[in-house]
């Protein structure tokens, strides 16, 4: 059993330090309490290439936001990561997590292979959990990763 928002905690830390040199904030909001079954070593990764992208595709001066939150009805925690990069096509929001798919237009900005949502789909599946992402209102992408509770 991992406390995830510990897990959490030690990517954001490790990533907005990077992220500094960007231009870009990461802001952790309060955890939530939540406990997850699971692989750390995999859910780091999965996390660690959610956040990153999304600190690629910020713009300098601006805040990733990672948040995470327990659905009880749905007995899963999911954690939200949130930028205000240039957001996705809707008839992309869903191909974003197949391998070696890297956009087009303004969401296709900076180097990489387009295999970083890819990798955190196949580890949130392997987890019995999803992932799924949508434009934020205002501009960016929110990406939430769920998965059950343990």
């Amino acid at each position: 059993i991992l406390d995830l928002d510990e897990l959490v905690a030690e990517i954001a830390e490790d990533v907005g330090v990077e992220a500094e040199t960007q231009g870009v904030d990461v802001r952790l909001a309060p955890g939530a309490a939540a406990n997850v079954r699971g692989d750390a070593d995999l859910l780091r990764r999965a996390l660690e290439n959610v956040l990153r992208n999304a600190v690629k595709h910020s713009p300098r001066g601006a805040a990733v936001e990672v948040c995470s939150r327990v659905d009880a009805d749905a007995d899963v925690c999911c954690i939200e990561i949130s930028d205000r990069g240039p957001g996705v096509a809707e008839p992309e929001l869903v191909s974003i997590f197949e391998p070696f798919y890297r956009g087009v237009g303004a969401a296709r900005q900076g180097e990489g292979y387009g295999l970083g949502l890819a990798i955190a789909k196949g580890v949130m599946q392997r987890h019995r959990g999803t992932v799924a992402a949508r434009n934020r209102s205002g501009g960016g992408l929110v990406v939430s990763l769920c998965l059950p509770r343990g």
